[in-house]
């Protein structure tokens, strides 16, 4: 938690909320940190104007995730990565495929095609814009959809196989 007095530097602080918004949103962030919605909202913008001119001259892995600004109500920006360095690239305002797209194709060709690896939710309009911008850069699923889905695919199995046993046994006659 960061409380109102935090100990830890903006950028520990910053980092910090970003991974939270992550997994959930400014709303919940804020009450589990003990800071007000305003104050993560705030570091989000921060986070924005801090980043000018980010060098892609050695950008191989890039990471594209969404973050939910209020949760359940689909309003969500995108956040791109550089992987090797975990630095921020950019926040877009929203996570729509032709922001990603504009954004995308602003860095050049010759950035695009020096990316080996493109990590995504595999959500589909994000894997096709990869797949046509950069066709030789490997999509992969990052780790949290991945677990995501792993342990919604064990529950479901995992009902099935109660369901089964507490369903009455027939009875041959």
């Amino acid at each position: 938690m960061l409380g109102k007095a935090w100990s830890v530097s903006h950028s520990s602080a910053y980092r910090y909320i970003l991974e939270q918004l992550k997994e959930g949103d400014i709303l919940n962030v804020s009450r589990r940190n003990n800071v007000t919605e305003e104050e993560i909202q705030r570091m989000v913008e921060d986070i924005a104007e801090e980043i000018t001119e980010p060098d892609l001259s050695k950008l191989k892995r890039l990471g594209i995730d969404e973050i939910a600004l209020v949760k359940g109500q689909k309003n969500y920006c995108a956040v791109l990565v550089n992987l090797d360095t975990g630095k921020l690239i950019a926040i877009l305002e929203n996570r729509t495929q032709e922001e990603l797209r504009e954004t995308l194709t602003s860095w050049g060709k010759e950035v695009l095609e020096q990316i080996e690896e493109v990590s995504i939710d595999l959500w589909l309009p994000y894997k096709n814009l990869v797949k046509e911008l950069m066709p030789s850069a490997e999509v992969v699923a990052d780790r949290f959809h991945v677990m995501k889905q792993i342990n919604q695919e064990l529950d479901e199995q995992r009902k099935d196989v109660r369901r089964c046993s507490v369903e009455p046994q027939k009875k041959e006659p």
